[in-house]
């Protein structure tokens, strides 16, 4: 993405407030059915471990949707279908301009994860803006409204581990 962009993007997620109220609540894990999953890994380990927790999601039953930021396309590290935000759905202004992004953003989703390894401006838009009914992402200085629930972590915790506990956390989650 080029600097411009991502410059307007992070201009716009400061500015931007919500079009209205969007009700939260905390779902029972064991009741969550509907899951998103919003991810950007680079590295081989990172996309291992999210392989492996969209599989244990599949195998406890949940529907999951997942989306991604590809900045080229190259060989597919993922045993699972996903949807794609390139350089493309992005404008200079940072506006994106993507029908499957726009389908994420108004689902109703249990849970929306953000699984990153350092902040990614582009998806605290998107996580600010989300219907989901909780938020769960990475503890970030500064990002605390996107967020119903942020896991505080060393900076050297990579995904894997920010995995680990994220589940640890939601696994002991009951109806509020």
């Amino acid at each position: 993405m080029n600097k411009l962009a991502q410059l307007a993007i992070k201009i716009r997620n400061r500015f931007q407030k919500p079009e209205m109220h969007i009700p939260r609540q905390t779902v029972s894990y064991e009741k969550a059915k509907n899951i998103g999953i919003l991810f950007l890994a680079e590295e081989k380990e990172a996309q291992k471990a999210i392989n492996k927790f969209v599989v244990d999601l599949q195998k406890e039953g949940k529907n999951l949707q997942m989306l991604t930021f590809i900045e080229k396309i190259t060989n597919n590290p993922y045993y699972f279908s996903y949807h794609t935000i390139t350089n493309n759905d992005v404008s200079n202004l940072g506006k994106i301009n993507s029908l499957d992004v726009e389908h994420f953003i108004n689902t109703r989703f249990d849970y929306l994860y953000c699984i990153v390894a350092e902040p990614f401006p582009l998806y605290d838009g998107i996580m600010q803006k989300s219907q989901a009914k909780c938020r769960i992402g990475r503890y970030f200085d500064g990002q605390e409204e996107n967020y119903e629930l942020m896991i505080s972590l060393d900076k050297e915790a990579g995904i894997e581990q920010f995995i680990e506990e994220m589940m640890v956390f939601m696994r002991g989650l009951k109806a509020t």
